[in-house]
């Protein structure tokens, strides 16, 4: 599919030209179209390029973690913590070091309201 050879483009050539702007693509579309394709095959180009530790995958719930071998978001900004008042800064400094880029699989099942606590979690 053009479209997705383009995104995977996209963020390889992000990659290999050390861009400092921030890179934020969405790719959408129903199930089945190739989203899961693509994540395939950017993980496979970082892999390729020796920047897997760079790569973070998420999703909002366990079991579409596990299906891009990836983690929970909640697991990777520790939100629970900060409802109960104290963030394990040291933790999250060590999931979130040397990572520049992250997949959020499944962002139809993220609200705004969700979106911007992962914002503060992550400006601490």
């Amino acid at each position: 599919n053009p479209e997705q050879q383009r995104a995977v483009r996209r963020v390889f050539d992000h990659a290999t030209t050390c861009e400092s702007k921030q890179l934020l693509l969405y790719i959408g579309g129903p199930g089945g179209t190739g989203k899961s394709h693509v994540i395939n095959c950017i993980v496979s180009m970082f892999a390729a390029l020796d920047m897997s530790d760079s790569l973070l995958l998420s999703t909002p719930t366990g079991a579409a973690a596990i299906v891009i071998n990836g983690y929970t978001i909640h697991a990777l900004t520790l939100l629970p913590q900060r409802k109960k008042g104290r963030v394990n800064m040291p933790l999250l400094d060590s999931i979130w070091n040397g990572v520049t880029y992250l997949v959020l699989d499944e962002i139809s099942m993220v609200s705004a309201l969700f979106l911007s606590e992962i914002a503060c979690q992550m400006s601490l």
